[in-house]
Formats: C-alpha cells, sequence, structure tokens
C-alpha cells in the first residue's frame, strides 16, 4: 500500500485488521484512546463556519450546513455501513464533537490556532507512542485513508469490546491481527539478516 492510498471497502474484518496491526500496544491504544479524537474534533473547528457554508440552512441545533457537518455525516454514514450498530451508537458522540467544534469556533478567540495546537500536539502524541511502545510507523504510512478514517472507529470498538459486544467478532480480529503482526516481525528478521550479509559481501 503506499502513502496516498484512499481505497476503502465496507468489509469490517479486513478494515478493521488493518488497523488493529498497527495498534497492538496497550499503552499505544491508550494514547490513540486520548488523541484520535481531538484531532477529529480539532479538524472539525478549522471548518466550523457559516463562511464554509455548502448549503442554506441549520441543523440539530442550529449546527450550519458547512464543511464540517458534511464531514461528521460521512464519517458517521461510512461507520454505519461497516457496522449499522457500533456506527449508530458513535453517531451522538460525533454529534458531540461536531457541537463543540461550532461552540468553540464562535465562542473562544483565536480558535482555530488553539485548534492547530491541539491537532499537532495530537499527531505528535500518537507518532512518539508509536515509536516508543508499538515500535512500528502509524498506519497512515501505509494507508493514508484508513488511518485517518478507521482511527476514530477503531479507538470505540475497543472501547466496546471491553464491555463484551460481539465477542466473536473479537477473536476473530485478535487471530488476524497475530497473524499480520508475526508477519511483519518475520519479515524485519530476514531483512536485518540480508542487510547483514550484503555488508558482509562489500568487506570481502
Amino acid at each position: 500500500m503506499s502513502f496516498l492510498s484512499l481505497n476503502f471497502s465496507t468489509d469490517l474484518e479486513t478494515e478493521m485488521t488493518f488497523y488493529g496491526s498497527y495498534h497492538a500496544n496497550a499503552t499505544n491504544k491508550l494514547v490513540h484512546f486520548i488523541f484520535v479524537p481531538t484531532i477529529l474534533w480539532s479538524g472539525l473547528v478549522w471548518f466550523a463556519h457559516p463562511s464554509f457554508a455548502l448549503a442554506q440552512g441549520t441543523v440539530l441545533g442550529d449546527i450550519p450546513l458547512d464543511i464540517s457537518f458534511f464531514v461528521a455525516l460521512g464519517y458517521a454514514l461510512y461507520y454505519i455501513r461497516l457496522e449499522p450498530v457500533a456506527g449508530a451508537l458513535y453517531t451522538p458522540f460525533l454529534y458531540f464533537l461536531l457541537y463543540t467544534a461550532h461552540l468553540f469556533r464562535a465562542s473562544v478567540p483565536h480558535a482555530v490556532l488553539i485548534a492547530t495546537g491541539v491537532h499537532a500536539l495530537s499527531w505528535a502524541m500518537q507518532i512518539w507512542a508509536h515509536q516508543v511502545f508499538e515500535k512500528r510507523a502509524p498506519a497512515l504510512l501505509d494507508n493514508l485513508f484508513q488511518a485517518l478514517v478507521l482511527a476514530p472507529l477503531f479507538v470505540f470498538f475497543e472501547f466496546l469490546f471491553a464491555f463484551g459486544y460481539r465477542p466473536q467478532l473479537h477473536q476473530n480480529l485478535k487471530n488476524k491481527i497475530g497473524v499480520n503482526i508475526a508477519a511483519y516481525r518475520k519479515g524485519l528478521r530476514e531483512a536485518k539478516v540480508a542487510a547483514y550479509h550484503a555488508e558482509a559481501e562489500k568487506k570481502k
């Protein structure tokens, strides 16, 4: 997969296995649990303004039909298409992020600048967690769309799984993710051996 790959499917296990293969460490998961929502929220703040309206009118508590609304709507529809129950359960939280983004943009001076700082900090914390705990580059380096769009749903699924939601799906994901991680680590070992032999050949 390439950095700019925008392919996505409606196969839940395929999508979640890809993302989960980059997020197996418990501490890394915790960091993402905190900072994935702030990435989405700060992004919504950027476009939460009437000047970005794509249509006339307001909905759901006077939220304008701007770019941020359609972004949140797109997330909700995609999540519901992937998994109707989890997607429906996550939709109220998406509304909360959207509503508070508009409230923040309208009432806080320099809201965009602050949101940009939150956005940058959130990415920095996740990259740090990948380097220190996961010891693997973030998923965005393989598939940007999946990393950005699936991250909030994956974090939410971790929450649902902790309460026993869809145990068979949870087990299937753990099995597939385990296979992917084992293959990745095997590839690293083989690459190190190949590099060692190549260096030895140069010294002859």
